[in-house]
């Protein structure tokens, strides 16, 4: 796969992510509020804590499934809010090759 084809697919599904959740003008539909609301509380990222186990001792194990499932949340925030510039500039430069 070409880099001008990759950026072309993350571009489709940043589109089809902002389709789902975001309405006309770019801001969040009342749906897509209420699904990243319950995305935050389920995948932790409110919590700035690190688990423990009942002896108080840091559990590393869900601590790692905890920033994964964090990231999870982050990579919907940011198909929703990230800028498509430069893979844009990555198809247009391929284009006019």
């Amino acid at each position: 796969m070409t880099p001008a084809e990759a950026a072309n697919i993350k571009m489709e599904v940043m589109r089809c992510y902002r389709g789902l959740f975001l309405d006309d003008k770019g801001t969040l539909k009342p749906e897509g509020e209420v699904v990243l609301r319950d995305l935050e509380r389920v995948t932790g990222c409110t919590v700035h804590s690190l688990p423990t186990d009942n002896d108080g001792a840091v559990d590393p194990y869900r601590a790692v499934a905890n920033l994964q499932q964090q990231r999870t949340y982050v990579h919907v925030k940011k198909m929703l809010y990230g800028k498509m510039t430069e893979l844009k500039r990555v198809t247009e430069t391929n284009q006019r090759k």
